[in-house]
């Protein structure tokens, strides 16, 4: 996400907002924006409606819930008991509300490079 928010003033530039999900609770998404220094803005989506919307929304594995549970504690962060989390996805979408881009992965390590979601804003605001 440090990548991200760094091309935030080129994304502005083209005339896109950046926004992001998460399903933790307000507290600890300010927590989570503080120790990423992040400065973009970060809405609540609480018990992961908007993701569950997208077809996001996946079910641990019974095998690593315990890990998340008792040492991570997830419950904590999100402010329930479900042992489900979202997949990390990119979209842009215009005014209109059509999805333009999207870049989804099961592997949560793997995002988009910054630089090809600047350019695909520009593509679609009609500036590059």
């Amino acid at each position: 996400m440090q990548a991200v928010d760094a091309k935030l003033k080129e994304i502005q530039g083209a005339g896109a907002q950046l926004v992001v999900l998460s399903p933790e609770i307000a507290e600890k998404a300010k927590e989570t924006a503080e120790k990423n220094k992040s400065t973009f803005a970060t809405l609540q989506d609480i018990n992961n409606k908007v993701a569950r919307d997208y077809g996001l929304v996946f079910q641990l594995h019974e095998g690593i819930v315990p890990l998340y549970r008792d040492m991570l504690k997830m419950n904590e962060f999100n402010g329930n008991d479900d042992m489900e989390l979202p997949l990390a996805a990119t979209y842009i979408i215009d005014r209109q509300g059509t999805i333009q881009y999207a870049f989804i992965d099961a592997d949560y390590t793997k995002r988009p490079e910054p630089s090809d979601v600047v350019a695909a804003v520009k593509a679609i605001a009609g500036k590059e």
